[in-house]
């Protein structure tokens, strides 16, 4: 027989077994405590003999009841969580009547139809996902090009209409939501300045007036000629360029921005006139020729880095040079310079005699025989005069080479012994047959009286056998051809053919026997002149000036001519050598090397007229076109390169005239600088200034705001317009004078300077706005903006800020009612008291009905104290009834004398407490089994629980069926 256990379930007061009961605790009439918890009896099957005189089971359940049959511990999620919790974040759940331990999932919402002024969010109240509208005024795009300063107003995106006349009350305008604006300017006279030229002055320079399209004539024009007009405004200050070198003046209505007198504007930077340039000497500020570069600097001191020139100064084309360092001024020296050391060196055919050159040939104006010359190849060598070739000077008298002493003939001038002495005559005929001698008065005299023959002509005997007689000149007798071999007839042979001989005794021959004569054949490279032998460029020492040469090539029997020279009368001159005697003729070797030949005198200059005198040679004279000095032309009035100080002057054509620098003003003083020419400074008789002078004092006549001041009198003073007052800004108008305007950001208010923003020392409601009124008190804005306050204002006090009972006002900030303070977390604003932070508790609360809950405002920090007089116990965290269970050990429970621990449960003897139930009972198991109509459930002994209708036997201890 199989037994089936059955619970029939039936609902107790609350839908469920009570929850508690024990002794001290009993269920209410009608319910029977069973392991701690009331059931009915019809629930438990409890019929008959299974239960005791009160209803009670009489064996406890081995197990606990199952949830189904427990009165429940929640109800709803809000018994579960704090309270107020965030429904939307992880909470508790009330599941079946229990709290869950786990948390929930945090609500996510779908957010794709969001739109920048509505977003899908979860409502912390109730958890669910609802569209909520952003704050208003948050900026958002509607997409309409029609509409502007787009914002969020009640969830949806709104925005202005735009105006499609940009303010112009001439223009209509329509707006297309996708292309946006459309507008019409057709009824609009103008939109820009430059359409409002209607030519005529007097309108001045007009304008466009924008908003209503129309145009305006210039205010600032005072007065018009009918083509000029004056503006008021001229000369007044306007805005700075930045640039320094410029005056920032109006001029006929419009800013300009005009160089100053006296500057130039390079590279960005302001130079005064005169400035030389830093990088170039030879460049300078001149504004009369350029106000915006640089001007040549011509005269100026330079360096042209080369060390073979001095007196550098920059030229009229912008370079610099000096002249030749080197120049010794002699035209017969050639100059040349390395490296800054100096060489003079004759040119060859010159001499340098005394300080003054010579040409070769040139006579020494001193001999009036002409005896000595410049021959560089003379005895005098290039330094002093050299006695002409073939010439002696003695004792002051020029002699011809052979010619004799007038005083004694066996003395004659022989240069190749000397040239200043006489040299002894030499008698000797050759002849040892003659007697030679010598006579003062008549010379050589040779007697050959005792002489066969003097000749070969006197030894021909007509015979052939005897040879070619000869004559021995020695012996003074003829003498046989002993070189004769044989002769036939008149045909001779000779012996000695082809032998050498010297009888001419020449060194420049080569001397051999022929036909029974010694023939003499000129050697290659020499020459034989008048029977003397000269070896190739051997020159002919009695030519003045040595213009003859031995040059075999050209020929051998006579002297040749040295190339570049001629020999005119018997002189040697050099190629382009005047003719003393007329210096309108030259040595012309291209024309003739025998005559002289005309001298060309044209220099090639416009400004000369070229001519010859035979005194004097060229001359080269102005012809009145300009000046011709040091051989160049220069124009009338033209400065001299080398002296700025000198001009060219058509009446003095041929030297400089000292150039002139009076410019005719009392207060300059004029002078003249070589290196920079004419200048001007003022002399202290009042100021130079633009070329004109000022007395002192004098005002500027283009400005009201510059002075002529004579300590410094080369430029205008500014004229001071200080009032003493620190809040004005002391201005000048050019045209008026001095002016003084409040500075921005301050207030001038009878006579006293404040600064914008400060109060009115009498009426703190009054306050100086420069933007609204610089020279009165104007009303002072008491609005802080705050929605929290009134505003208002006291004379005395000065603005007033009090809370408006709209939240509060603490430390100059609004609050809503019960919003935290940011600085301590144990306050709140509360509206009672708007003006103070309020200590609230209960942001402290911690959910637990046996402790007092309270905020330390010192260490912000909540503190949460156990009530003693709660009656609960405050265990792990959780608030306890007195006798109420421990959930995971139903043998223990809370007892409020003891409120911070679990308290046990007492059991009889023999019986121990079931954790599970918290109830006391017999364990059992399979060698511990239990009594008739108990059985063993989880290792407790519980009652055997029978069907509706039957009844356990306690003898067999099995159900039975009741038996009526």
């Amino acid at each position: 027989m199989i037994l089936v256990l059955l619970l029939v379930l039936s609902c107790g007061k609350n839908g469920r077994f009570h929850p508690l009961c024990d002794e001290s605790s009993p269920c209410d009439s009608g319910l029977v405590c069973v392991n701690g918890r009331c059931v009915t009896t019809s629930q438990l099957g409890c019929n008959g003999g299974a239960c005791n005189d009160v209803g009670e089971i009489d064996t406890p359940l081995s197990e606990p009841l199952p949830d189904s049959l427990v009165d429940p511990d929640c109800q709803t999620d809000e018994q579960c969580n704090a309270t107020g919790y965030d429904r939307c974040a992880p909470h508790h759940r009330c599941i079946a009547g229990r709290c869950t331990d786990e948390l929930t999932q945090p609500v996510s919402c779908d957010t794709s139809g969001d739109t920048t002024c509505r977003k899908n969010r979860c409502n912390p109240l109730s958890g669910q996902c609802e569209p909520q509208s952003v704050a208003d005024g948050t900026p958002c795009d509607d997409g309409n090009l029609c509409t502007t300063n787009t914002r969020c107003q009640s969830g949806a995106c709104t925005g202005d209409a735009v105006d499609c006349t940009q303010g112009k009350t001439c223009a209509t305008g329509s707006c297309d939501p996708t292309t946006g604006c459309q507008v019409d300017l057709s009824q609009c006279t103008c939109t820009k300045d430059s359409d409002c030229n209607d030519e005529n002055p007097c309108n001045g320079v007009e304008r466009c007036d924008t908003q209503s399209g129309t145009c305006t004539p210039d205010n600032s024009v005072k007065s018009c000629d009918g083509t000029t007009c004056i503006y008021s405004t001229d000369l007044w200050p306007c805005g700075d360029d930045g640039d320094p070198c410029t005056d920032d003046v109006c001029i006929k209505g419009l800013c300009s921005h005009a160089l100053k007198t006296g500057q130039c504007a390079i590279g960005g930077q302001c130079v005064a006139s005169g400035t030389v340039n830093p990088e170039n000497p030879c460049q300078i500020c001149d504004p009369l020729r350029s106000a915006t570069g640089w001007s040549v600097n011509a005269g100026g001191v330079c360096n042209d880095n080369d060390l073979c020139t001095k007196d550098d100064v920059c030229l009229p084309d912008g370079s610099c040079h000096g002249v030749p360092k080197c120049s010794d001024s002699y035209d017969c020296t050639v100059d040349s310079c390395t490296n800054g050391t100096c060489k003079h060196e004759l040119d060859g055919q010159s001499c340098l005699i005394d300080g003054s050159c010579h040409q070769t040939g040139d006579p020494a104006s001193a001999d009036a025989s002409e005896c000595r010359i410049c021959n560089p190849l003379g005895t005098g060598g290039t330094s002093d005069w050299s006695v002409k070739p073939g010439s002696c000077l003695i004792a002051g008298v020029c002699y011809a080479t052979g010619a004799s002493n007038p005083t004694n003939k066996c003395e004659l001038c022989d240069p190749s012994k000397s040239v200043t002495e006489w040299s002894p005559r030499s008698c000797d005929d050759g002849r040892a047959c003659s007697f030679d001698s010598c006579d003062p008065t008549k010379g050589c005299t040779f007697d050959v009286s005792t002489c066969a023959c003097s000749s070969d002509n006197e030894c021909d005997d007509g015979e052939p056998c005897n040879g070619k007689e000869r004559c021995n000149l020695q012996s003074g007798t003829c003498e046989s051809d002993p070189s004769v071999k044989s002769c036939v007839g008149q045909s001779c042979t000779y012996t000695t053919d082809g032998q050498s001989c010297d009888s001419d005794a020449k060194s420049c021959t080569s001397d051999q026997c022929t036909d029974g004569a010694c023939v003499h054949t000129l050697l290659a490279g020499s020459c034989m002149v008048d029977g003397v032998c000269l070896a190739d460029g051997t020159l002919a020492t009695n030519d003045s000036g040595e213009c003859r040469i031995c040059q075999s090539a050209l020929r051998t029997d006579d002297w040749s001519l040295v190339a570049q020279t001629c020999r005119i009368d018997g002189v040697c001159y050099a190629a382009n050598a005047l003719n003393p005697q007329n210096k309108c003729e030259i040595c012309k070797p291209s024309s003739s090397t025998t005559s002289w030949s005309p001298r060309s005198c044209s220099d090639g200059k416009s400004c000369t007229w070229d001519s010859c005198s035979p005194s004097l040679g060229c001359r080269f004279l102005a012809n009145g076109s300009g000046c011709y000095i040091g051989g160049s032309c220069y124009s009338n009035n033209q400065v001299n390169p080398s002296n700025a100080c000198e001009v060219c002057q058509q009446s003095s054509p041929s030297s400089w005239t000292a150039r002139s620098c009076d410019d005719g003003k009392s207060c300059t003083s004029d002078s003249c600088n070589p290196s920079v020419g004419c200048t001007q400074s003022a002399n202290g008789n009042g100021c130079y200034i633009g070329g004109a002078c000022y007395s002192s004092g004098t005002t500027n006549p283009s400005s009201a705001c510059q002075v002529c001041d004579a300590t410094k009198p080369t430029s205008w003073s500014s004229k001071s317009c200080d009032d003493g007052i620190s809040c004005t800004d002391d201005l000048c108008d050019a045209a008026s004078g001095c002016k003084h305007p409040v500075k921005s950001g301050s207030c001038l208010i009878g006579g006293v300077c404040y600064a914008n923003g400060a109060l009115n020392p009498q009426n703190k409601c009054q306050v100086c706005n420069a933007s609204a009124s610089a020279t009165s008190w104007s009303t002072r804005s008491c609005q802080d903006g705050l929605s929290c306050t009134a505003d208002t204002c006291d004379p005395t006090v000065g603005c007033l800020f009090s809370a408006n009972g709209q939240g509060c006002y603490i430390d100059g900030s609004c609050y809503t009612s019960n919003q935290k303070n940011p600085s301590n977390s144990c306050e709140v604003c509360k509206s009672a008291k708007p003006t103070k932070w309020s200590v609230d508790n209960t942001l402290c609360d911690d959910g637990l009905d046996c402790t007092t809950d309270s905020c330390d405002t010192g260490t912000q920090s909540c503190k949460n104290v156990y009530n003693a007089n709660s009656g609960k116990c405050l265990i792990a965290g959780a608030c306890y009834s007195g006798g109420e269970k421990n959930p995971q050990n139903k043998c223990q429970s809370c007892d409020p004398s003891r409120p911070k621990t679990w308290s046990g449960t007492a059991c009889p003897l023999g019986q121990t407490c079931n954790p599970s139930w918290g109830t006391c009972g017999t364990t059992c198991s399979a060698s511990k089994p239990c009594g008739p109509c108990q059985t063993c459930f989880g290792g407790w002994c519980t009652a055997l629980l029978c069907l509706q209708g039957q009844v356990c036997n306690p003898q067999s201890g099995i159900c039975e069926w009741i038996v009526p």
